[in-house]
């Protein structure tokens, strides 16, 4: 689904709206998944990461190298995993009224997450910006209280950061007045060459190397 389409209210346990773009070059280049199965589809070269072992977490890291930086905004430089869920961190202690923001660190074209703790009357503002330039904010929210319910986002221009908090309204003019607590957080990278790929690749650099060299000597 587009991300330039105004909500996903028909869904049975979440609506989601989108409040506006900050630069509509942005427009249309983004794709929201309504479920993490089609999140999985759509990206199934990613990296997932749950909360259950309590402590500090600054760095979502993988076999490629590091994804994303984790902080609190304008708190500490960190997040807090603590009882199975991301919190924001203020003075090294966990704290869920805060922004969680996730900084991405190499090319990244997708981000999911479910969010834990909507009770049904307030929103969790989510802002996604984008390599290319631009913001959108989306607000979801639930109408099945304490539920996990689901975002993903994916996009071909490439994804430079997301920010989280919940608000008592969809216009999120109050970070920190509720909440915010994430978990099951998937990063999605562009995909790595098949080694069969590199070598067809390799050989098609050589052949056009030697005609351009033939050419030369021919001239």
């Amino acid at each position: 689904m587009s991300a330039s389409t105004s909500s996903l209210a028909g869904l049975a346990r979440a609506a989601l709206l989108v409040i506006g773009l900050a630069a509509a070059a942005t427009a249309g280049a983004q794709t929201i998944h309504a479920t993490r199965a089609d999140f999985n589809a759509a990206v199934p070269n990613r990296y997932d990461y749950n909360f259950n072992t309590d402590g500090m977490v600054n760095i979502l890291s993988s076999a490629v190298g590091h994804l994303a930086d984790v902080g609190t905004v304008g708190q500490d430089p960190h997040g807090q995993a603590y009882g199975g869920a991301l919190w924001g961190s203020v003075g090294d202690t966990y704290n869920a009224f805060t922004t969680l923001r996730f900084d991405f660190m190499q090319p990244v074209m997708g981000f999911a997450f479910d969010d834990l703790d909507l009770n049904g009357a307030e929103w969790a503002i989510i802002d996604v910006s984008y390599v290319g330039g631009g913001t959108t904010r989306y607000a979801l929210t639930t109408l099945t209280p304490f539920t996990p319910v689901f975002f993903g986002v994916t996009s071909m221009t490439g994804l430079a950061s997301v920010s989280v908090f919940s608000d008592d309204t969809a216009a999120g003019l109050a970070p920190g007045s509720r909440a915010n607590l994430i978990d099951d957080v998937s990063i999605a990278t562009l995909p790595v060459p098949e080694p069969a790929s590199v070598l067809l690749l390799l050989a098609g650099l050589t052949v056009v190397g030697g005609l351009a060299s033939r050419r030369k000597r021919q001239a």
